[in-house]
């Protein structure tokens, strides 16, 4: 029988984009500081002193006050001519020589920041040394004729995040963010490209501090087909203080996309392939008039994914008739195609006054045909049932988020006002065919399913920042948060008789769900020395409404108001050498997104069917941290625990009927306690050689009286890599990975590996790159296993994937660097649902 041709689903087609344009330009790994050789002359003077005259000072960020660490530092004489340069260390600090008594001009200067001119006065002694005011740097960058060269660190890290710098990594020309994910240190990717942050699937994915559901639903498929070189530099936050929302267990990752400096109009052009069949192509380009700025990120790919081969077995304890099953299927190659684009624009009224706006959206659909063939068994191992499926699968997604700001500033230095509002919309369809074709004790039958679904969420927000003195800062806010979360569904099935398509309503399940959060915060900052205290808190009361739909009539989903109050406390303290520890304690609520709540069925296999809970009720964890790390301009270590206390989990279950019909969906029923410790390490030697290493150990402690069941154990992992500079432009990397299983609530995962290897080069005055990649050159095919029981079943699935790939990419850019768009110092940041797609760790997939 010949599969019959799946109806096209209309809602989505409008927001699919046929092509587009990429342009990501790479910061360079170097810094470009503007000396001017017009300004003032120093005063000279005859008398000589000795070597050991000393100049000090200390570099701080103006707006957050904290030290820049790797600040170039320069020391300009006569004529101002340049004399010494030295970085600062990590807590930016640092010390220059004066060869000889003169006025001197030292020049300070950091990527992103504006260049700082500051004049010392001569000598008397040659013993004194110069201490210089705090030099306070800006956002903003001035590059003109003077090149001082410093290589920007791979990972660096505040007591409140870690961040990944991609412009230090040369595999981001030619990869994808799943492979860059994979390097960053407490995250990681397991055998079903879910995406981990300290082991939890329940954390909330930002775009440029900024809430976007489509991430949060479909962050696995969208790094699959999203250019490295499109980001910036992607931010871990394990513990975020109180200006974020409370919800995301395991955390947030925040990805900051290329914001190019610009002057005039500028940009650049990029594309690649791969083994595949993939292409990709795209463009950056940007501009400013006076002061209006404004700048454009559009990409548009064809990515194609080999096909895989699975196996299945299973034993079910309560039938006699389907005692065993065994299972066989093959998918074949299937394809994304999917397009992004990103804008940022500022209008700067006057120097008090800013006033931005900004976009981000994506857009993808992916189809795939598969097929299987499944055997039952009755308990004497005679065959007792037996059916062939094939499957026509087709999903549309996407999503676009904008925002507008409003910044006020005041004559006090770094006091702010900011009005902030966000609308952010995540469409997505699923629409597929099932073929049943009967052997044994099946009936035939074709079934289509189509469900379209969606979240509106509009978000509101003050932020108020006032800094009392060096040693005080702090900041308060308000905030009003609305989604609507709708699910629409219709399933038909085919009836050969008449040859038509025969509506099921008895099979569909609808949501219509609103959440209401409200919520206000207040932080305090207190420094002295080298101790550091943060603290705060944040008060939310959440409002649930909505209507379950079936067959059977509509059930009321409204919910009594729900209030928490989340304390946070940082405390951080320089050891000095750059030496810095971190302890932090706070509160992290889980609130189930559309992809958990969403009630409809797919069973697409009729034996392993699935669906969301529209009951399911928050989760507050306990979360505890601390860490020490040490840096310095060649090496950096780093170590890291963390704690991670919840009851009322929700965790994925699976039941299985006397017909041997697996059943899976979420429930509140679980005890989730992780236990975590984070070891990273990383080495460079100038721009010649970089070396790092990350890993993970984690002890996770499931239970669930409901089901009667309990597991525990430890997991791990680890990746290693580097990077070599072999000739002008030219540089060539290599990483390698390793994943433990998982411990999950009824069962287990299998471990996997990966390993890449790359070489890049840049011509024409390194305005064009030219990369080639490979991921798993050594190893074609990857299993992936995973077993899952409990008191009534056990079964155990085994799949075969084709994990190697070649890539090919080029980019060019054009166009000098300046200024850059502006942004407002406070913005929205909604960080509150579990993301898509998986389970709080230890949960089935």
């Amino acid at each position: 029988m010949k599969i019959i041709s799946p109806r096209k689903s209309n809602i989505m087609k409008q927001y699919m984009i046929n092509a587009g344009v990429f342009v990501s330009k790479l910061f360079s790994v170097s810094i470009l500081l503007v000396l001017s050789t017009s300004t003032i002359y120093a005063q000279k003077s005859n008398e000589k002193v000795k070597d050991n005259v000393k100049i000090k000072g200390i570099v701080i960020d103006s707006l957050t006050l904290e030290e820049i660490g790797y600040a170039t530092v320069a020391l300009l004489g006569d004529s101002s001519k340049m004399t010494s340069v030295v970085p600062s260390d990590v807590n930016g600090k640092f010390t220059l020589k004066v060869e000889r008594q003169d006025n001197y001009k030292v020049v300070v200067g950091f990527l992103g920041y504006g260049t700082k001119v500051i004049s010392v006065k001569g000598v008397a002694s040659p013993e004194d040394v110069v201490k210089m005011d705090t030099v306070f740097m800006t956002q903003g960058l001035t590059l003109d004729a003077v090149k001082v060269v410093v290589q920007k660190p791979l990972i660096t890290s505040t007591a409140d995040k870690l961040v990944y710098n991609m412009d230090a990594d040369p595999e981001s020309a030619t990869s994808t963010t799943q492979d860059i994910l994979r390097k960053v240190p407490m995250i990681s990717i397991d055998g079903n490209d879910d995406v981990r942050l300290n082991g939890e699937t329940n954390y909330k994915v930002l775009i440029n501090g900024r809430n976007s559901t489509m991430m949060s639903k479909n962050f696995k498929d969208v790094i699959k087909s999203l250019p490295a070189n499109s980001i910036k530099n992607i931010e871990v936050i394990t513990n975020p203080s109180t200006k974020y929302e409370s919800e995301g267990i395991g955390g947030i990752i925040n990805i900051i996309t290329t914001k190019q400096q610009i002057r005039g109009i500028n940009g650049s052009v990029n594309t690649g392939i791969d083994s595949r069949g993939s292409a990709n192509i795209g463009a950056y380009i940007a501009a400013q008039l006076g002061r209006f700025a404004i700048s454009t990120n559009i990409n548009y790919g064809n990515y194609i994914y080999d096909g895989s081969e699975s196996f299945s077995t299973g034993e079910y304890y309560n039938s006699d008739d389907y005692k065993f099953s065994k299972g066989e299927g093959t998918s074949g190659k299937s394809t994304r195609k999917s397009g992004y684009a990103s804008i940022e624009a500022s209008y700067e009224i006057d120097s008090l006054n800013l006033i931005t706006l900004s976009g981000w959206g994506y857009l993808g659909n992916s189809q795939s045909l598969s097929s299987s063939s499944t055997k039952f068994f009755d308990k004497d191992n005679v065959l007792s049932r037996s059916y062939t499926n094939r499957y026509d699968s087709q999903n549309e997604y996407g999503g676009t988020t904008a925002s507008i700001n409003y910044q006020k500033l005041f004559m006090k230095k770094d006091r702010s006002l900011t009005f902030s509002y966000n609308i952010d919309n995540s469409p997505s369809n699923t629409y597929y065919v099932s073929e049943i074709d009967e052997i044994l004790n099946y009936p035939e039958y074709t079934q289509s399913s189509k469900n379209d679904s969606y979240t509106i969420e509009h978000s509101a927000q003050i932020d108020y920042y006032s800094p009392i003195n060096e040693k005080h800062q702090y900041e308060a806010g308000i905030k009003y948060v609305l989604r609507q979360n709708v699910s629409d569904s219709d399933v038909e099935e085919f009836d050969y008789a008449t040859n038509s398509w025969i509506d099921r309503p008895d099979k569909v399940n609808d949501l219509d769900y609103d959440q209401h959060t409200g919520g206000f915060y207040g932080g305090y900052v207190f420094k002295h020395k080298k101790f550091t205290a943060k603290g705060g808190f944040r008060g939310e009361l959440t409002f649930n409404e909505g209507v379950s739909k079936s067959h059977k009539g509509d059930i009321s989903l409204v919910t009594d108001p729900i209030v928490n109050f989340i304390p946070y406390v940082n405390l951080s303290y320089n050891l000095g050498k750059g030496q810095n520890i971190y302890g932090s304690y706070t509160q992290r609520i889980q609130r189930p997104s559309i992809w958990y709540l969403n009630p409809f069925v797919n069973d697409l296999d009729p034996f392993n069917i699935s669906m969301g809970n529209p009951d399911l009720e928050p989760v507050l964890a306990n979360t505890f941290s601390a860490s020490y790390r040490k840096s310095s301009q060649k090496w950096t270590i780093g170590l890291r625990a963390n704690a991670s206390l919840a009851d009322n989990s929700i965790l994925r279950v699976t039941t299985v009927d006397d017909k041997g019909v697996k059943s899976s969906t979420y429930e509140n029923i679980g005890t989730n306690n992780n236990y975590s410790i984070y070891p990273s390490v990383s080495y460079r030697l100038g721009q010649k050689l970089s070396i790092y290493l990350n890993g993970s150990i984690k002890y996770t402690d499931l239970s669930s009286k409901e089901m009667g069941l309990s597991n525990s154990g430890f997991s791990y992992s680890g990746s290693l890599g580097g990077n070599v500079k072999l000739w002008k432009g030219a540089s060539v990397y290599a990483n390698y990975g390793i994943y433990s299983s998982g411990v999950n609530l009824q069962g287990s995962g299998s471990s996997f590996s990966y390993h890449s290897i790359g070489l890049s080069q840049r011509v024409f005055k390194e305005k064009m790159g030219i990369s080639l990649s490979a991921s798993n050159p050594f190893s074609k095919d990857q299993v992936y296993s995973n077993t899952v029981e409990d008191t009534t079943f056990k079964s155990y699935n085994e799949s075969v994937r084709n994990q190697q790939t070649y890539r090919m990419s080029v980019n060019y850019r054009f166009g000098k660097m300046s200024t850059k768009v502006k942004k407002a110092r406070r913005t929205i940041n909604n960080d509150d649902q579990l993301a898509g797609g998986g389970e709080s760790s230890g949960g089935d997939k």
